[in-house]
């Protein structure tokens, strides 16, 4: 028996239940905090922090609540098990929000943009492989009320640009090659 080995048979039971509630705790302190809701404007989240690996069957989940109009949510790391753990970004403050991406493996994703000030990110992680995680770091922008042309002379909110439904009636605001918006938004670029 290792109880025995361990405790001893000399100890007693009040003994053995102190320390198996003092290996509890230890174990307890190790398991990393997971999600949570942030009302601010400019932050960061490191699952599962520094110098360590998610565990197995983790259901993570984090709300951003920003003042401003859209949220910028740019990866600064990225290590998952390839299509089996996930980070899933959505557009509003529930699971049920708008998807916005699903993320797994090796590769740093873009930067993810928000139409509203809110954001849900979700992980889940299943019962093998672990990795290193995800960070981000997320900032508010203020551009909801700013609004692109469309060669037809309709008008777009910046929000709306490459969100994978057309506003413009020639379809522009879907022409996500380079960062002809971001230029336009800039002012170093004419009409589309």
């Amino acid at each position: 028996n290792m109880q025995r080995i361990i405790m001893g048979g000399n100890i007693s039971t009040r003994m053995k239940h102190l320390i198996y509630l003092l290996l509890v705790i230890i174990y307890l302190s190790t398991v990393t905090a997971c999600g949570d809701q942030f009302n601010n404007d400019t932050g960061s989240i490191r699952y599962p922090g520094t110098n360590r690996e998610y565990p197995h069957n983790a259901e993570c989940s984090w709300i951003i609540v920003s003042s401003g109009d859209i949220i910028e949510l740019p990866f600064t790391s990225f290590s998952t098990e390839n299509d089996v753990d996930f980070v899933f970004i959505r557009d509003g403050e529930s699971s049920s929000s708008r998807l916005l991406g699903t993320y797994s493996g090796a590769t740093l994703p873009s930067i993810v943009r928000t139409t509203t000030n809110k954001a849900f990110i979700h992980f889940t992680s299943d019962h093998s492989v672990t990795n290193t995680g995800f960070a981000l770091r997320w900032n508010t922008v203020g551009i909801l009320n700013q609004q692109i042309e469309c060669r037809n002379g309709n008008k777009v909110a910046i929000p709306y640009l490459c969100d994978g439904y057309i506003d413009c009636e020639d379809g522009t605001d879907e022409n996500c090659d380079g960062n002809q918006w971001i230029d336009q938004f800039d002012g170093t670029n004419s009409g589309l």
